[in-house]
């Protein structure tokens, strides 16, 4: 299929970290394509995937087709199942794009292929915002899944927030939070990680206090 990701991991060895990122896909885009913000393709090598404090924004409405779309997903769109390790905290994934015959879900384990846990530990994913189109298909487990049967299949994201709304400057082209004066979940439902203590902009985490809601207290 068309496939169009924001970060493509291929293969390595040892462990990588991916933070501080904006990720928007999809807008205007009405082709048959699969839209993916970062997907772990577990090629060569062996890999153990660390992803905090990114924010990825799958939007758009494709006007026929069957190509899923996914904030987050480990696997190949080939068949290629991967068991790589994944430590997913912190991270905001909202996909609401619509249309077509596909599946367009905020998270992903081996899409196309036979879905498995190995490396997946125990909350994995957590203290996230999972965000879908549709609430039966929030994540993508051997079929597209609610929330809540994604929390028990995984045994993740027991933390972790979906069907909250999420408000950008401009969800084309600046994932910065718009959330106006009122604290929310998202600004403060996060979990302190040792060693990533300033944000994309260089603010210190938590806050900061020149917020237009006087910072995040978590």
């Amino acid at each position: 299929p068309s496939q169009v990701y924001g970060i493509f991991i291929r293969g390595g060895t040892g462990t990588l970290t991916v933070n501080n990122n904006m990720i928007s896909l999809g807008s205007g885009q009405t082709a048959n394509t699969a839209f993916s913000g970062v997907v772990l393709y577990g090629g060569g090598g062996t890999i153990g995937l660390r992803m905090y404090y990114n924010t990825i924004n799958i939007t758009g409405s494709v006007t026929a087709g069957n190509q899923s779309s996914f904030c987050f997903y480990r696997g190949g769109y080939n068949g290629f199942a991967t068991t790589w390790s994944v430590d997913l905290r912190n991270n905001i994934f909202n996909n609401d794009r619509t249309g077509g015959t596909g599946f367009h879900c905020a998270i992903a384990n081996n899409y196309a292929s036979t879905a498995n846990t190995t490396g997946w530990a125990v909350n994995a994913s957590n203290y996230n915002v999972l965000n879908a189109s549709t609430n039966t298909a929030v994540a993508w487990y051997n079929a597209p899944v609610s929330f809540a049967n994604w929390k028990t299949t995984m045994s993740c994201d027991a933390n972790s927030y979906s069907g909250i709304a999420v408000n950008y400057v401009n969800s084309a082209n600046d994932l910065h939070l718009n959330m106006g004066t009122t604290p929310t979940f998202i600004e403060s439902g996060g979990q302190a990680i040792a060693g990533f203590t300033t944000d994309i902009d260089g603010q210190v985490r938590p806050g900061p206090a020149g917020s237009v809601n006087g910072g995040g207290f978590a």
